[in-house]
């Protein structure tokens, strides 16, 4: 990230495996990461004195079926969700979109909603309707810059999954600002 521009991390690196997976934010243990277990690593990268928040899921080793389809079925609802996004959508739409999407993928008793929140000269600022209920309702304008896939799928017995990419709103769709295009999201 620094090659590519980065002055300073906003905040802290997450890395979180195996059982802590499951958590947004974990905390530090003495753990060490273990061949199976699903690791999501959270970083906050500021370039220009402005925020992105980006996440990833991976797999230490070889990952089962059950960890493949968990970060297959994540990375394709935020996918389709980046494309879809447009200005005059309520914040909210975009966690009942997440929400209903996983729900028809037969997870919607794991999923945690909040996947949404701002992100500018801090990584999670205004729009934050996880803390907030009432942002559920503004609409998004043209040119937001939103953090989309900010919420944990948990699987206590997998582990948890977790996409996230700091994208900016246009007519067209979302564009990542995280990664070349939502292709790219691995």
């Amino acid at each position: 990230m620094r090659k590519a521009g980065t002055m300073r991390y906003g905040s802290s690196t997450f890395v979180d495996s195996g059982p802590h997976s499951i958590y947004l934010h974990g905390g530090t243990t003495r753990r060490k990461i273990e061949s199976g277990d699903l690791v999501v690593i959270d970083v906050h990268p500021v370039v220009d004195m402005y925020s992105a928040d980006c996440a990833r899921t991976v797999a230490c080793g070889r990952a089962s079926d059950r960890q493949k389809e968990l970060i297959e079925t994540y990375r394709t609802i935020q996918k389709m969700i980046i494309q879809n996004i447009r200005p005059k959508w309520k914040v909210g739409h975009v966690t009942s979109s997440f929400t209903d999407a996983f729900a028809a993928k037969g997870f919607g008793n794991a999923w945690i909603p909040g996947p949404v929140h701002g992100v500018g000269l801090e990584f999670e600022e205004w729009p934050h309707p996880s803390h907030y209920s009432a942002h559920t309702q503004l609409e998004i304008g043209e040119n937001w810059t939103l953090a989309i896939g900010h919420s944990i799928l948990p699987v206590k017995t997998v582990g948890g999954v977790k996409f996230e990419d700091t994208v900016q709103v246009t007519a067209d769709g979302g564009k990542s600002l995280t990664c070349a295009s939502t292709e790219d999201v691995s």
